[in-house]
């Protein structure tokens, strides 16, 4: 979704010195980000990672082919998405997937994520969890999984 980044002119006088804000990356600031964004976590987790697979099937140009939903039972106790869109590649993935506030949605209207947070929903309820990309024929199996410092990592 195509965001709106409101600003005006600021006229600064006497700026003898000045600082931009910036975020931490550490532990305490993606605890912040994962575990207290969402008060319903776990439907948080089914609606943004379904959101993402819906956009997924918009940009692969197929919004009406339908994307599976695995919810988890006393046999098969997992929560799975399956999406048939356009997939991530490697790079894809480490420049964008594992970025907060990262996003390739920003300038479509045509998706619903833009902030770059939902696929990050899972961090906000367990310590791990798997990602598989199919693109361009390539399947990439990651394991994501949160460091002893609390930064989240992700491996291919």
């Amino acid at each position: 979704m195509k965001l709106h980044n409101y600003s005006q002119a600021v006229e600064v006088h006497g700026d003898e010195s000045s600082s931009s804000f910036q975020i931490e990356m550490n532990g305490k600031a993606f605890k912040a980000l994962s575990d207290t964004l969402y008060k319903d976590k776990i439907g948080s987790i089914v609606r943004e990672i379904s959101s993402n697979a819906y956009d997924s099937h918009v940009m692969a140009g197929t919004p009406d082919l339908p994307f599976e939903i695995h919810l988890p039972d006393a046999f098969e106790p997992w929560f799975s998405v399956k999406d048939y869109g356009v997939g991530m590649s490697p790079s894809e993935i480490t420049e964008v997937f594992t970025h907060l506030f990262k996003s390739t949605k920003e300038d479509n209207n045509n998706v619903i994520g833009a902030f770059g947070l939902g696929s990050k929903t899972p961090f906000s309820y367990t310590d791990q969890f798997t990602v598989v990309s199919i693109k361009d024929g390539i399947k990439s199996v990651y394991g994501a999984y949160t460091t002893e410092t609390g930064i989240p990592k992700i491996s291919l």
